[in-house]
């Protein structure tokens, strides 16, 4: 665990505090400068962190909790509450990035990069920063990073899943249980937990743990690219 400087909480090993805290350090004259604007970039940049420690707090309770080979009711419902947590708040640290480098394309050039208006905002998502980056910053490392994480097939079926648990259903489970017969005459059985959900997600020890794994991993790149484009943007 490391201390962020920026939202004063303990964040996980796998969150990229450093370069995080130093993005916020090299901006902090902008708020004298641009205190609207630097208002927006420094909501969107808090929130991935916040949203980051959640989404890791619910793999912890998740990994936990799934140990039990047959849940009570109550802690079926302690899983179904991680999952939910886990897979919204962790997409919203993805969507809060793309915020916060939308803000700062705002700070750097307001009129390629409107927020003003509700419609502004509400246009502001990952893949339209992307593209926004695309054009007026291209070849710029955030623009870069931005551009491979919208294309990845991971980042596509996280929103997926986000999109069910958010605003459709709780997904049932299906319970799986297999018999293997041996020469010998004993039989053995293996079961597995899929969770009924964008194609199917077997739900084990490790479910949530890969999928944060495959957070923390972007996010780094991105907050490092961030840290990158900052230094040489901001003088």
């Amino acid at each position: 665990m490391a201390i962020s400087q920026t939202i004063g909480i303990d964040m996980p090993n796998d969150f990229p505090t450093t370069a995080h805290d130093a993005v916020n350090t090299k901006l902090g004259p902008c708020r004298a400068r641009a205190p609207a604007m630097w208002a927006e970039y420094a909501g969107g940049w808090n929130a991935i962190a916040i949203r980051f420690r959640t989404a890791a707090d619910a793999d912890g309770s998740f990994t936990a909790s799934i140990r039990a080979a047959v849940p009570s009711l109550d802690e079926y419902q302690v899983q179904e509450q991680a999952l939910f947590a886990f897979f919204v708040t962790g997409y919203a640290a993805i969507e809060s990035f793309s915020y916060a480098l939308f803000a700062l394309g705002a700070l750097l050039q307001p009129t390629d990069f409107p927020m003003c208006t509700q419609k502004d905002f509400k246009n502001i998502y990952p893949a339209f920063t992307a593209k926004k980056f695309a054009t007026h910053f291209v070849g710029a490392s955030a623009q870069a990073a931005l551009s491979g994480l919208v294309n990845d097939n991971m980042y596509v079926q996280w929103g997926l899943i986000r999109n069910v648990l958010a605003h459709r259903a709780a997904p049932p489970r299906l319970y799986e249980v297999s018999i293997h017969e041996r020469t010998s005459g004993q039989n053995t059985s293996t079961s597995s937990t899929v969770w009924q959900i964008v194609g199917g997600l077997v739900l084990n020890e490790t479910t949530t743990s890969l999928w944060r794994a495959w957070l923390a991993t972007q996010l780094a790149v991105c907050v490092q690219a961030t840290e990158s484009f900052v230094n040489a943007k901001f003088p």
